[in-house]
């Protein structure tokens, strides 16, 4: 209990110092390590197993935060407006929160998700069966544009997403990595995909390939200004047809490339167009004058 007080009260302290003087302090994570016992956490109305064995991504949810608030804001303006009979799949879901919060909308019938660290998996497994979401899948697999073996730094029980690297990396481990169209089978439904993997997006999406022709599904990927180099290869794989928009701290989207955390990819023939259109910065700020 002292711990789990301790780890309340210094994550207060991180986000503070984080949001209003954009410095992130170290050793949230270790503090967190130190909560032994399992714990149910409530956020945005769904509930989550606190799974030691992944207590360092604890952080945020531990006081009801967000890492990514911005992706919350954009699928509740977006997901009860779209059609029933959607499925969302997850690339890099880590402890599982936004498997779990699309997960609970009454129209996402499908979740699929992918994360090569243990403990995130069962953490994720062990949220959904407390909300029981018989619909969601977790999958312990890395994701990238073919099935073959690879180096992946996992960085088992420290709190930080792990990635492909070069085989001189030390700590790496010898794992295979699968495709989503090897992993994602045929059904009729209308699909939303979240891609998180530490500058691997590309070979995510490139390994999807056909599900993406096919499906033309709405995509959510990681693109940080100043570090990721990526965007010319993701527009031409996309084609024309998809447009590219910056996701803003508020969940409206825009299209200006200079600061940028997440990036949104809506192709213009798929039913997620109208609604993404509405989330435009300007289309909303004609509404509502």
């Amino acid at each position: 209990m002292l711990w789990e007080v301790a780890a309340r009260a210094y994550a207060h302290v991180v986000w503070f110092m984080a949001k209003k003087l954009g410095v992130w302090l170290p050793g949230l994570g270790w503090v967190c390590r130190h909560i032994r016992r399992e714990r149910l956490l409530r956020f945005q109305d769904r509930t989550y197993v606190f799974h030691p064995g992944a207590a360092s991504m604890y952080g945020a949810l531990l006081i009801g935060k967000s890492m990514e608030p911005e992706t919350h804001a954009f699928f509740r303006k977006i997901i009860p407006h779209l059609p029933q009979r959607l499925g969302f799949v997850d690339v890099g879901a880590a402890i599982g929160e936004m498997v779990i919060q699309v997960a609970g909308y009454p129209n996402v019938e499908r979740v699929i998700a992918f994360d090569p660290d243990p403990d995130n998996v069962e953490a994720c497994r062990r949220s959904a069966a407390v909300n029981r979401y018989g619909h969601v899948q977790m999958l312990e697999k890395v994701v990238a544009d073919d099935v073959r073996e690879l180096d992946f730094e996992l960085n088992l029980k420290r709190g930080t997403s792990g990635r492909i690297v070069d085989a001189t990396t030390h700590g790496s481990a010898k794992l295979v990595s699968t495709t989503l169209d090897r992993e994602l089978s045929e059904d009729d439904l209308d699909y939303l995909m979240l891609i998180d993997v530490e500058g691997a997006e590309l070979l995510v999406l490139q390994g999807g390939a056909q599900f993406i022709q096919r499906k033309r599904p709405l995509i959510i990927f990681e693109y940080i200004t100043g570090r990721d180099h990526h965007l010319p290869e993701v527009r031409t794989f996309l084609g024309d047809a998809y447009e590219l928009y910056r996701l803003r701290e508020d969940g409206t989207l825009d299209t200006d490339m200079r600061r940028t955390w997440n990036l949104v990819a809506v192709h213009r023939n798929s039913v997620f167009y109208p609604v993404c259109l509405s989330a435009r910065r300007g289309n909303l700020q004609q509404a509502n004058a």
